[in-house]
């Protein structure tokens, strides 16, 4: 397996299983262009006004040739390597020379988050949400707002996300990361999140109406978590995917509430979707 890491010179290096050989500048992968080849160049100094321009992930797919909708399977684009991180796949990196797999970028994570609502028997409301790293690295929580909604259940779990993935970085200084993708199925964070945020902060959080948004204080905090990290070097992007495609998040949140309602819960995924 070929891995892309940065090396202290801020050049890339290939990472195979015997040894490490830097890669030069006029040695580039086979299939990248100048323009993706200056881009890779440069990844490690990227701003923070950047990553604010760059939080959707989908026009970085395009522009990498993926060819990936959210409708479309991403487990391609995935990968988790022995250390339990799932890790975004390299579209044009030399794929290695023993296993003939793909590289994948060793300081971009994926981490999916999902959300569950019910109401039960007793019409009482109740939602929670899941957050998957890899198999190893799952979790799910239930919320303790008194009036739970599949709104607030997101961007909680969106928030935990980005928190643990903070914890990781100050617990391990090996952990070095310069990019998370927040994989979710619910489009009214992911749109939030990179299309109306900036309009939703001009208007001071307030509607049409001039009344305050609703879930402005999870948005306001999301949004300064993302802002932190981005301080920080690592950028915060936000892909949308089709339910069927984010089963692992979505099923911890499942059994958060089974748990909840005295249900024996199923066996979790073990896969990467």
């Amino acid at each position: 397996m070929v891995k892309f890491s940065r090396s202290h010179d801020d050049r890339i290096y290939y990472n195979f299983t015997k040894k490490n050989r830097p890669e030069l500048p006029d040695d580039r992968p086979r299939g990248v262009t100048d323009a993706h080849w200056q881009i890779l160049q440069r990844r490690t100094r990227t701003t923070r006004k950047e990553w604010r321009e760059q939080r959707d992930y989908e026009p970085w797919l395009r522009m990498w040739h993926y060819g990936i909708s959210k409708n479309e399977a991403p487990g391609d684009l995935l990968y988790v390597a022995s250390d339990g991180i799932t890790y975004e796949q390299c579209a044009d990196g030399t794929n290695c020379p023993t296993c003939d797999a793909i590289g994948y970028h060793d300081q971009t994570i994926v981490v999916s988050v999902s959300e569950a609502y019910r109401r039960t028997p007793s019409h009482d409301r109740i939602a929670a949400y899941g957050i998957f790293v890899s198999p190893d690295k799952a979790t799910g929580h239930t919320i303790t707002n008194p009036h739970p909604t599949r709104e607030t259940a997101e961007l909680e779990g969106t928030i935990a996300a980005l928190r643990s993935v903070q914890r990781m970085r100050d617990s391990d200084s090996a952990f070095d990361i310069e990019r998370v993708v927040i994989k979710s199925d619910f489009e009214y964070v992911v749109k939030g999140m990179t299309t109306r945020i900036q309009q939703w902060k001009a208007s001071g959080y307030l509607n049409s109406d001039g009344k305050p948004l609703v879930n402005s204080t999870l948005f306001r905090m999301l949004d300064d978590l993302v802002l932190e990290l981005n301080d920080e070097g690592v950028g915060v992007q936000f892909w949308q995917v089709s339910r069927d495609w984010n089963d692992g998040a979505e099923r911890w949140a499942q059994r958060m509430l089974d748990m909840v309602q005295g249900i024996t819960p199923t066996d979790m995924p073990r896969t990467l979707h």
